[in-house]
């Protein structure tokens, strides 16, 4: 294919196979039969965007929050929080509370410069006055932050990052060795990687 890479040269290569990975393999793509890891669509941002989300719904919730948090550069990124004694309506006083609250929104880009400002502005237009929780994040192949991102720099809940950013982030945290990652979550964030120097 004469498509742009989405950043193949400075992805790093994949360590190779590792002790039980066919058995590894085989046993994910069971769990996975319903819904493919990779997605059967044909067009380049389709099938990297889906896949992407495929993989992030097989994720820890705590990988997920250092991953995606990692690539904003928002440390306090937080999906789900978990509260001892929180305090209720009144006199209240569960023992514990489990929230989650969040809505993030995603536009992927295969090739550079290939963001436009009719389709920002209607994806933008998704996000609601006020709603902290919500997200707007655009991935594309670009070294650097396009300029149409500049009419929403003031908008902190508009992101941006590349394939080369997330392939690091995730070797960042599959190296480090103070954080636990599942083999089936190490195997799908490899798959994933592979997919970026393919697709």
């Amino acid at each position: 294919s004469s498509a742009p890479s989405t950043g193949a040269r400075r992805l790093r290569p994949d360590p190779g196979p590792g002790p039980g990975s066919s058995r590894l393999k085989y046993t994910v793509l069971g769990l996975m039969a319903n819904s493919p890891l990779f997605s059967t669509y044909r067009g380049g941002e389709n099938r990297v965007t889906s896949s992407m989300m495929a993989v992030f719904q097989r994720l820890e919730l705590s990988l997920l929050e250092r991953l995606l948090g990692a690539v904003s550069g928002d440390s306090a990124l937080q999906l789900v929080s978990f509260v001892n004694q929180p305090p209720g309506e009144g006199h209240s006083i569960p023992d514990a509370r489990m929230t989650g609250n969040f809505d993030y929104w995603f536009e992927t880009k295969t090739v550079p410069n290939a963001l436009h400002e009719p389709q920002m502005e209607e994806h933008y237009s998704n996000l609601k006055p006020g709603a902290t929780e919500q997200r707007l994040f655009f991935v594309t192949p670009d070294p650097e932050p396009p300029a149409l991102l500049d009419a929403y720099k003031d908008d902190k809940r508009v992101g941006w990052f590349n394939f080369i950013t997330l392939s690091d982030a995730i070797d960042k945290t599959l190296e480090e060795d103070t954080t636990y990652v599942s083999e089936q979550a190490r195997f799908l964030l490899r798959e994933l990687q592979k997919l970026f120097v393919e697709d």
